[in-house]
């Protein structure tokens, strides 16, 4: 159990290796709209606005904004009957919407 706890951790780490994250979601009235993911315990809301500023060359206005407490679960088995109590994973899951002004 212990190696799959940890293998999980080492996981949930690799995810989170490259820093936040940028992507295209459509070109809406306003512009271009972006979605940033800066999740996980090594990143605040705020890097979600760095990255939104260094998108925009500092000009942008956010859609939304979510900063969310998540559960994971660490521990199912294949049969449906559990000997070992569930387990779980608290992570942080923090997404800016935003459009660059033009």
């Amino acid at each position: 159990m212990k190696k799959v706890l940890l293998s999980f951790v080492f996981f949930l780490g690799a995810c989170n290796a490259f820093g936040p994250q940028v992507r295209y979601l459509y070109n809406g009235p306003k512009g271009a709209v972006y979605e940033a993911d800066c999740d996980g315990t090594d990143y605040t809301i705020g890097a979600c606005y760095q990255i939104a500023a260094k998108t925009c060359n500092g000009d942008f206005e956010v859609m939304k904004s979510s900063d969310k407490n998540t559960k994971t679960y660490l521990y199912t088995d294949t049969v449906g009957v559990s000997v070992v109590p569930k387990q779980y994973v608290y992570t942080q899951k923090r997404t800016l919407i935003f459009y660059c002004n033009q």
